[in-house]
Formats: structure tokens, C-alpha cells, sequence
């Protein structure tokens, strides 16, 4: 193990209890005919993150969803019962390197047979409290490479996976969305129906951080976009190297195309005639993106040539918003 490597295992495994924030609980409860709400949510005393709690639990309340838009619909018969919003919160950890949290929902709709979980996770580096992606924290496409290998592997393992098709497993250990960056491992959480359905439940996957040991980033505050930064030859990829946010925003548009691309389904010999027309049809959808996609980059590299830090901030924004209208 080199001694960069040690480093960096060192810098992000290492706690001070004295440096903790403290957290304390804060809720909104209603209760009526048509709805049943109790959140809660922690407040630090540190304005950022509260800030981004205070307005998660005020959204939910509301009748959004951490992760999806469906509002609550509190039109319903009341012979049905009462819909239901439950948010609550877990500190995973609280030390002087990070401060983790992970909220969940449960939203039940009167009359369905279940609740509707979700979470959503934050990972903050402490003292400054800035929020860090798992893209920040390992080394690029190798590292997120090396944790998706990991999670397959651990998610196979789950006795409540037996039996479930390996390929559902694959396709979903990649999210990453909601993960935990403890002191000793790196905790990856998938609700039900990410990898497989309602039954199954929550699922977790450990991996400890000394199997990442080589692909954790000395320092996860560098900017870390879609590219390695030692290739970095144009201005603009010079610019996007050497500040962190924009960084984070072209990282996130090639995140958003890979999600968005048509997979296209391989040609078989005996495929019938509503699976040709399927494959053509992805693959007509999958020839659109990549176009779009070339003609963005095109555009980009003219018209912020000077590598122009606020040019390129209107571009990637602008191409953000179109992946977000894209239809799948």
C-alpha cells in the first residue's frame, strides 16, 4: 500500500467525538380526516444544513416526495381512511472528518395495500459542512467501478436475493444515490423495488473502506468531473479541472445522458416481429440522444472555446434541463 494511499484511509477514518454537532429533533405533525402527517427532521445549529432539512420536511409536508414528484393526494374519500406521511431521520455518523444522515419516507395512499418508503441520504465534510457525492469521495469511473463490483458481489450474497434474476441485481447495484460514508465502511442502501420488489424490503450492502483503500481520493473537496483531470489537454476541460462545482454540474450532465441513453436490446435470430420493431425503435431513440449529445458538446466547445468558467456554467445548465425534458 502506498503512502498516498495510507493518507487517504487515514484522513477519512479518522473521528474526534469532541468535534460532534448537536442534533437535535424537530417535527411537523397534522392530524385530520383526509391526512395523517409526522415528520421529523434533525436540526445542527449549522445554517447550510438546516436549511436543506428544514426545506426537505416543509416539501414533504407539503405533499412532495424526497424523490419523486407525486404530491399527496388528499382528495380522497374519507370512507377510505386517512392518507398517511411519515419522515423520519438517522445521524450515521458525527465526527470531526463527516457528519451522515439519511431521512426516509413512508407515504401511504388510503385504500393501497402498503406504504410507499424512500430515503434520502446526505454526506457532509466536516468542519465546513460542504455536501459530498460518492464520485467525490473515490477515484472517478475506477472507483465507482470498484464499488459497483463490490455491491453486486454483496447484494448476491443476501439470502433474501436467492432465486431473484442476477440481471435485476446489476442493473440496480450501480445507484448509488443513497450511501453512507462511515468511519470503517461505505454503507450502500436500495429500497424496495430499486433491485427487486416490496417484499425483499430495504437493502444494505457493506463494504469496508479497506477494499477501497487504493481508489479513495486524498481529497474528496478537488474537483472530480466525467474525466480524469491529468488527461485534461482544452481550456474548457482546464477550467472544469480546477474548480469543484462545475466539476460536480459536468460530472452530473454525463450521469444524466448515460441514465437517459436508449439500451438497445441485441438482434436474435428468432426474434418475433414486436421485438424487431421494439429494437428498432430503441435503437432510432438511442442514434437521437447520442446526436443530441454530440451537437451539445459541439456547441459548447465553440461557443466557450476560452474555456469561460460562466459560459460554460449556461451550457451545461441548459443541457441539463433538456436531459431533464428528454423523453425514455
Amino acid at each position: 500500500m502506498t503512502s498516498k494511499v495510507i493518507v487517504a484511509l487515514g484522513l477519512l477514518l479518522a473521528t474526534a467525538a469532541q468535534a460532534q454537532l448537536a442534533v437535535s429533533d424537530k417535527a411537523i405533525v397534522r392530524t385530520g380526516k383526509l391526512l395523517k402527517l409526522d415528520v421529523h427532521y434533525p436540526h445542527t445549529g449549522r445554517a447550510g444544513m438546516d436549511r436543506m432539512f428544514s426545506g426537505l420536511a416543509a416539501a414533504y409536508a407539503a405533499g412532495g416526495e424526497p424523490n419523486r414528484p407525486d404530491p399527496l393526494d388528499l382528495t380522497g374519500e374519507a370512507s377510505k381512511g386517512a392518507n398517511g406521511g411519515w419522515m423520519g431521520y438517522q445521524v450515521r455518523r458525527n465526527d470531526a472528518r463527516m457528519f451522515v444522515v439519511q431521512v426516509s419516507t413512508n407515504t401511504y395512499y388510503a385504500g393501497h395495500a402498503h406504504g410507499m418508503p424512500d430515503m434520502i441520504s446526505f454526506n457532509f465534510l466536516m468542519p465546513d459542512g460542504a455536501r459530498v457525492e460518492l464520485a467525490e469521495l473515490v477515484d472517478g469511473p475506477r472507483g465507482l467501478a470498484r464499488v459497483n463490483s463490490l455491491a453486486i458481489a454483496g447484494l448476491s450474497r443476501l439470502p433474501r436475493l436467492q432465486g431473484v434474476d442476477p440481471k435485476y441485481i446489476r442493473d440496480g447495484a450501480g445507484d448509488f444515490r443513497n450511501f453512507a460514508w462511515l468511519s470503517d465502511a461505505l454503507e450502500l442502501t436500495y429500497e424496495p423495488y430499486e433491485i427487486a420488489g416490496y417484499a425483499q424490503g430495504e437493502l444494505k450492502v457493506r463494504i469496508p473502506l479497506a477494499e477501497l483503500a487504493d481508489v479513495i481520493r486524498p481529497d474528496p473537496r478537488a474537483p472530480a468531473p466525467s474525466f480524469a483531470c491529468a488527461t485534461a489537454r482544452t481550456a474548457i476541460e482546464h477550467t472544469i479541472c480546477s474548480d469543484a462545482a462545475l466539476a460536480r454540474l459536468d460530472r452530473r450532465v454525463a450521469d444524466d445522458y448515460r441514465g437517459w441513453l436508449a439500451v438497445v436490446p441485441a438482434a436474435r435470430a428468432d426474434e418475433k416481429p414486436q421485438e424487431r420493431q421494439y429494437r428498432q425503435a430503441e435503437q432510432a431513440r438511442h442514434d437521437a440522444q447520442l446526436a443530441a449529445q454530440r451537437l451539445w458538446l459541439a456547441a459548447r466547445d465553440k461557443d466557450c472555446a476560452g474555456g469561460d468558467k460562466a459560459c460554460l456554467i449556461l451550457s451545461y445548465r441548459a443541457r441539463q434541463a433538456a436531459l431533464a425534458k428528454t423523453p425514455r
